[in-house]
This record gives C-alpha cells, sequence and structure tokens, in this order.
C-alpha cells in the first residue's frame, strides 16, 4: 500500500500578484516559506519515506524547507514541472465563466486557453508528464508513504491519473491552494481512495 502525499508548492509573487508563472522559475515569497515550514510541521508524524519534487525554483525551495524539517532527501523528477503557459506566461489569471457569465465570456475563455496550448504546452502532453511521473516514481516506491511537491496544474493531472474516471468526474478540475495537502491511498491493486484534497488547515 501506498499513502501518497501531494503538496502544491508555496506562494510565490507571482500568485499574490494573480499572474499566471507557469515556466518563470520564481522564488518563494516570504509568505510561501513560512507555508512550507507549517506544511512540515503537518505531516511531521505522518512518517514518509521518500520525498520527490519538480525541478523548478518554487518547488525545490518548497522541499528545501519540507524535507529540511522532515529529516528527508528528496529527489528532483522533470516531468512534475508546471505547464507551459506560452503567450499567457506573466499574465492575469483566466477567470472561470460562473453560471451568469455569457456566450462570449466562454468562448473568450475557450480560445485563450486553445492560444495558451498552441503557444505553450499543450494539456495530453501535461497529462503525458504526469503519467510518466508516477510511472518513475511508483517504481521506486510501492509500499510506504511517499511527498509529492508539484504544480497546480500538474497535480490537476496526477489525480486524474490515479483516480478512478467516476471519482475524479465528481472533484474536477481539482484546484489546489499553495502549500495545501492531498493525500491519496493506493492499495496493492491499485486502486486509488482520496482522504483529503487540498486541506490547508495547517495554514490557518
Amino acid at each position: 500500500m501506498i499513502n501518497l502525499f501531494i503538496v502544491r508548492h508555496g506562494t510565490t509573487q507571482a500568485i499574490e500578484n494573480r499572474v499566471m508563472e507557469g515556466k518563470l522559475d520564481s522564488p518563494l515569497n516570504p509568505r510561501g516559506r513560512e507555508e512550507a515550514v507549517r506544511a512540515a510541521d503537518a505531516l511531521m508524524d505522518s512518517r514518509i519515506d521518500k520525498a520527490f519534487c519538480s525541478p523548478m525554483k518554487r518547488t525545490r525551495e518548497t522541499a528545501e524547507i519540507m524535507c529540511g524539517q522532515l529529516g528527508l532527501e528528496y529527489q528532483i523528477v522533470n516531468e512534475l514541472r508546471e505547464m507551459n503557459f506560452g503567450i499567457y506566461e506573466g499574465k492575469a489569471y483566466f477567470e472561470v465563466p460562473d453560471q451568469n457569465s455569457s456566450i462570449f465570456e466562454r468562448l473568450s475563455l475557450i480560445a485563450r486557453i486553445l492560444a495558451a496550448q498552441v503557444s505553450g504546452e499543450p494539456l495530453f502532453r501535461v497529462a503525458r508528464r504526469a503519467r510518466r511521473a508516477w510511472t518513475d516514481i511508483s517504481r521506486q516506491v510501492n509500499d510506504g508513504s511517499i511527498l509529492i511537491i508539484s504544480h497546480g496544474a500538474l497535480i490537476n493531472y496526477l489525480v486524474k491519473f490515479l483516480l478512478p474516471v467516476e471519482d475524479y468526474q465528481q472533484i474536477h478540475p481539482v484546484r489546489t491552494e499553495p502549500c495545501s495537502i492531498s493525500e491519496i491511498i493506493i492499495d496493492a491493486s491499485g486502486k486509488a481512495i482520496i482522504q483529503r484534497l487540498n486541506d490547508t488547515h495547517h495554514l490557518k
């Protein structure tokens, strides 16, 4: 059985400014560093065996803080990096339409998403990277507790890959706050069950 803990990196200045940072290699800000300390405190009793993180600066810094407190070494997995948002790197977040949004607003969002994929990275490639990352990690650990530190878009596709289709459909798209903790149990047969998702109680 695998007990998987997934943590999104801590807050950066780009997050506070509500701009998309994707491949931009930004560091944590003071708030993000404090969040990483609190996330480590929340996992102190979880007896984590191995830790893996994205190669990007904000995830490595989160990993250094967390693993330093947890007494762990971490391994960089290149496939865990964030999506490249292309022409929208450094631009304002996409605002998701609600039920009162006009058809124009909905079509505008679709157009922006397509433009981000054409100029940056298609979503199917992000999904494929998530699968490859998990394949690499699960070959190293088939029993015990694992910590993965990654990014919002990649975490969404990792959870989608791990969960049964009907379970994912109830929670998609998975949105994670900085240094939130999600926990998934994977039994010997490979069935995955969510224990918690986007848990931020330790940050309050």
